[in-house]
């Protein structure tokens, strides 16, 4: 038993191991193709690697790198924070209004294919150049994935499940509350991963 044990313990620990290995030796592989073009083209069209962690050496060195960093950060903060508090509700809306999900679906799947790239002229000629324009370009980005994942999770809901809790004599609020939140939580957090990709 307790070789047994053993042997399984080892061949996890080996896994683990040879799992770290290809990671270092596929960014190894990567660093070198990155000198490889960049001797290839030179400085002026590719910066080396040793010269890439000079720059950030030096930037890190007067506090530049860490204050924009923060600022990039507090920006997809924010517009993150705001598409899942307007992509959430709406999902679960459209999800179980289906005269809701007919009317904005055609608007939701045009636009979720617009690159926010395209809409920066005219953010900022509608919320200036400042925070806010670059805020609402990250909204953007991420709004559509959580409302889209929020949908799938309600319509994954057995009805079975839903007719079930009404004949129990669940109202709609305890239906909402105790079914479809709970129920949809999965696909809400997934669509929040990857809208935090996104932005």
């Amino acid at each position: 038993m307790t070789a047994v044990v053993f042997q399984g313990t080892r061949r996890v620990s080996v896994r683990g191991v040879s799992r770290i290995g290809l990671v270092i030796l596929s960014l190894l592989l990567g660093v070198a193709l990155w000198q490889l073009c960049a001797m290839a083209y030179g400085p002026l069209l590719f910066a080396s690697p040793e010269e890439t962690a000079l720059a950030a050496v030096e930037l890190a060195s007067n506090g530049t790198l860490q204050q924009a960093a923060l600022v990039s950060l507090s920006r997809i903060g924010i517009g993150w924070a705001l598409g899942l508090v307007v992509g959430a509700p709406i999902g679960i809306l459209m999800g179980r209004i289906k005269l809701l999900r007919l009317m904005l679906d055609p608007f939701i799947e045009f636009f979720r294919f617009i690159p926010p790239i395209a809409f920066v002229t005219l953010a900022i000629v509608w919320f200036g150049i400042g925070e806010t324009s670059k805020i609402v370009l990250i909204f953007y980005t991420g709004v559509f994935i959580v409302t889209l994942n929020t949908i799938a999770g309600v319509a994954s809901i057995p009805d079975s499940r839903l007719r079930a809790a009404e004949s129990l004599g669940a109202n709609r609020w305890q239906v909402l509350t105790r079914i479809v939140l709970p129920s949809t939580v999965p696909h809400l957090v997934t669509g929040a991963r990857l809208s935090l990709a996104n932005c």
